[in-house]
């Protein structure tokens, strides 16, 4: 696994931009994180932060399904890419 900040960051554009990359519904990301439905729909929607433990079970389970957060930068927003299958 990737080396992770003590405190790990999503944005929700990335989330949506990964979610939709692996084609995923905010239900299926949930179940896999195994997190509330709910948070992930309201993340995405900008109208809650994300607990660190919520934060780091939600990229785990996108870096493992091949998605990789790569982070602002002066030139570009906070974006995601997807790893092409072995």
């Amino acid at each position: 696994m990737p080396y992770m900040s003590a405190r790990p960051t999503i944005t929700p554009l990335q989330c949506r931009l990964a979610r939709f990359a692996l084609r995923w519904s905010q239900r299926r990301l949930a179940k896999e994180a195994d997190v509330a439905p709910a948070t992930v729909a309201e993340f995405e929607l900008e109208n809650r932060n994300l607990a660190p433990r919520t934060a780091r079970d939600i990229i785990a389970t996108l870096t493992s399904a091949g998605i990789d957060l790569l982070p602002e930068t002066a030139t570009r927003e906070a974006t995601i890419a997807k790893r092409k299958a072995p």
